[in-house]
């Protein structure tokens, strides 16, 4: 049975498709899209720099971004015991726009837009919905295209890097745009001082006026309350007291300067140099204190500048050169034994002290004359007899000469030094002392200073190790000789605890200590007056080297026969 359909209704149908109803009931479906990606959210990490403002700090965040309805959430990881008033929540969650100038007008976020077709006012008229959307953008909002690994996003203002996310994140976008490379950015975590550092522009500085010193002139400028210079407490710390002198002799015009001779010290703990010249009797000259400790400038330079200007180091310094100290010309002839020790064994800041480079100038010379160089020179090599063994020999000065002969004015009398020391042939015997004339000396000192407190001493024993057996250490016995106020010198009592009994421990024999003390019961005959350190002890501060070389132990050294015997 066929069903013809009514014309009247099938028109009255097609009237009421094309009307639209007055208040209609528009409305977004958002339900499909919940349904689907409910609490599922894209997680990355990212941060903000905020360290170019004032009290301004690197803000490490974490970045949410809401499938279900694209909404963001960012939330800060706020360290332990930052300081820092907050609970952590950097953007309550809401969509995120792209560019934010201004705050929305009203009706401006609304979903749906409502037109006046017909009518003036508010009352008559017919109002209808935009249903087409016309000039509606919705892309001005972040969305999940927007985020990737080391992209930018702008929060209001604040620009947040995003630097890694969790494995959902990354098997979504792997899945939906293809992505592949899910790198994590390392290294942007910096603490601000170090990053203020890199940011800080070299400020362009006024030329040096001549007041003051350079280093407080450019605080003046640096800052509006200045502060003094700040030296380094470290290297004041490990070079406290290390000083380094050298004798020197004045180079100048007038004849008679030339004959006074100065002690030039450096001290390491903070580059200053002080200069002190020897008095000479019938001289003319006073001598004391002659340039006052400071840090002194090098010659031919403009101090004049906004630079800092060069000032002289300790590896200025060193036999044979010349140096410039306040328009004064010194020549450097000598050094003491603790500066050429600490030359020597701080080799690496003093290449002049180096015996590893001095030896391979001198094997480099040497190798195309090194026979027709030592059969001219075996005229000045003697055999000695040192410690019971002959040792072939040959003087400083004759050295010297085969030297500058050889190589001219590429070495320096610094670097003569330090081979002579190195290949030294003294003696390393150490000569004893004799006992009775320490016990001599001893009581010359105590009768000296009327010195008659020897009970003390003995209850000072008793009360340090009651239990003792009649011998103590050497450490003990020094102790009980400075808390009693013995009057002896040091040199002295290392001499004299050298004499002491000693068992086979090497403790010293306490009875043995106190008769080197007791004048009355171990009488001595009396000593004319007499240097103590040099003629009892024999004391030398440092044992003096270099005067003396062993020939076969520099010639090994160099090591060229066994290279040409092997050549040939």
């Amino acid at each position: 049975m066929i069903l013809h359909s009514d014309p009247s209704t099938e028109l009255r149908k097609k009237q009421d498709a094309a009307k639209l109803a007055k208040r209609p009931a528009y409305k977004i479906d958002t339900l499909g899209k919940f349904l689907e990606y409910d609490r599922k959210v894209l997680r990355f990490q990212g941060f903000w720099d905020d360290r170019s403002s004032l009290f301004g700090d690197l803000h490490e965040l974490e970045v949410l971004y809401h499938l279900s309805d694209d909404t963001f959430e960012v939330k800060e990881k706020l360290p332990l015991n930052s300081g820092r008033d907050s609970n952590g929540m950097f953007l309550r969650r809401g969509r995120l726009p792209k560019q934010f100038d201004r705050l929305p007008v009203m009706g401006e976020g609304t979903p749906v837009t409502v037109l006046n077709v017909l009518g003036g006012g508010l009352k008559g008229g017919r109002y209808l919905t935009d249903s087409v959307g016309i000039g509606k953008r919705d892309d001005n909002y972040y969305r999940d295209a927007d985020l990737a690994i080391g992209k930018m996003i702008n929060v209001y203002g604040r620009t947040i890097m995003l630097t890694s996310c969790d494995r959902y994140t990354q098997d979504y976008y792997r899945t939906k745009f293809g992505c592949e490379d899910f790198t994590p950015i390392q290294g942007y975590s910096v603490i601000r001082d170090e990053y203020q550092r890199r940011c800080r522009q070299e400020r362009e500085l006024p030329p040096y006026n001549g007041w003051g010193s350079h280093e407080d002139s450019e605080g003046n400028c640096i800052t509006v309350e200045p502060h003094p210079p700040k030296i380094d407490f470290r290297k004041f710390v490990i070079y406290d007291r290390c000083n380094l002198r050298f004798g020197s002799r004045m180079i100048s015009k007038i004849k008679e300067n030339n004959d006074r001779f100065f002690v030039i010290t450096y001290y390491l703990s903070d580059d200053t140099v002080s200069v002190y010249e020897l008095q000479i009797r019938n001289s003319g000259f006073q001598g004391g204190e002659f340039i006052k400790r400071a840090r002194i400038l090098t010659p031919n330079q403009d101090i004049f500048t906004p630079n800092r200007p060069s000032y002289y180091k300790a590896q200025d310094f060193y036999l044979g050169t010349t140096v410039i100290l306040q328009d004064h010309k010194f020549n450097v002839t000598n050094a003491d034994i603790y500066a050429l020790k600490f030359m020597e064994s701080h080799c690496e800041e003093f290449p002049l002290s180096n015996v590893s480079k001095i030896v391979q100038k001198i094997r480099n010379a040497l190798q195309p004359i090194y026979k027709d160089y030592v059969a001219r020179h075996m005229s000045k090599v003697v055999h000695k007899k040192i410690d019971d063994v002959s040792v072939a020999t040959v003087s400083y000065e004759a050295l010297r000469d085969m030297l500058l002969e050889l190589l001219g004015d590429q070495i320096v009398d610094q670097e003569i030094v330090t081979l002579c020391r190195q290949f030294s042939a003294e003696s390393k015997q150490h000569v004893k002392c004799d006992k009775e004339l320490v016990r001599s000396a001893v009581h010359a000192e105590l009768t000296r200073d009327l010195w008659h407190d020897l009970q003390r001493t003995k209850e000072h024993l008793y009360h340090q190790d009651p239990t003792s057996d009649g011998w103590m250490t050497p450490s003990q016995i020094v102790k009980t000789i400075k808390a009693c106020r013995i009057p002896l010198d040091n040199a002295l009592i290392d001499g004299m605890l050298e004499v002491l009994n000693r068992n086979h421990r090497g403790d010293i024999e306490v009875s043995d200590f106190l008769s080197m003390l007791n004048p009355i019961e171990a009488p001595c005959k009396p000593l004319q007056p007499l240097n103590i350190k040099h003629d009892i002890c024999f004391f030398t501060p440092y044992r003096v080297t270099g005067n003396l070389i062993d020939w076969d132990k520099l010639l090994a050294s160099i090591d060229l026969e066994s290279s040409l015997t092997t050549q040939t």
